[in-house]
């Protein structure tokens, strides 16, 4: 199966979020737009693992995740990776990646390793993305709009825990599937 690990968002937030991918689309450029529902903080993408690997990267998860508690972020702020430039991600930042977030991740990535993935060469840099460009040379009047928006805040949120998913790429979207749950408490 193709997975991932991620933190979810509430609706409050997906809906900033709405507005904000609205406002954005006003440059019509050509890009591919993150459904609001599809719209989540990727701690560790997978890749096409096996059950059994899902399994015990799930029992590995349960065991280091225990202890932490629910905790707060705040969504704010906007960008484009890999440079605003020449775009080809347009995501919101969330913040602060210390503390919590940042074990959350190392426990994801460390769960990865475990099951034989290779190390995550990108360092993580927590985000929302919101979009992807088709042509990052034709992408000028978005950057404009994204300069504009760079101070945009959908306000904090309590991290109540983090979803094993699934994803299925067909021509209408990715449709993500709840594998496993792992509640802060």
């Amino acid at each position: 199966m193709r997975a991932f690990l991620a933190i979810e968002i509430p609706e409050s937030i997906r809906s900033a979020l709405t507005a904000l991918s609205a406002r954005l689309r006003a440059a019509d450029v050509r890009a591919s737009w993150v459904k609001p529902e599809n719209i989540h903080l990727t701690l560790r993408f997978l890749g096409d693992i096996e059950t059994d690997d899902a399994e015990r990267l799930g029992e590995m998860l349960a065991a280091d995740l225990q202890g932490i508690g629910p905790f707060p972020v705040r969504v704010r702020g906007t960008g484009a990776f890999p440079n605003p430039r020449r775009p080809s991600v347009v995501w919101v930042g969330m913040e602060p990646f210390e503390g919590p977030l940042a074990q959350v991740q190392s426990a994801a990535e460390q769960a990865a390793r475990a099951i034989g993935l290779d190390p995550e060469s990108k360092a993580f840099h927590p985000h929302l993305t919101l979009a992807r460009i088709r042509d990052g040379r034709a992408a000028g009047p978005l950057v404009r709009l994204l300069i504009q928006e760079h101070e945009f805040d959908a306000g904090e949120f309590i991290v109540e825990g983090a979803t094993l998913f699934s994803s299925q790429l067909n021509p209408k979207g990715a449709i993500y599937r709840r594998i496993r749950e792992f509640l802060f408490t």
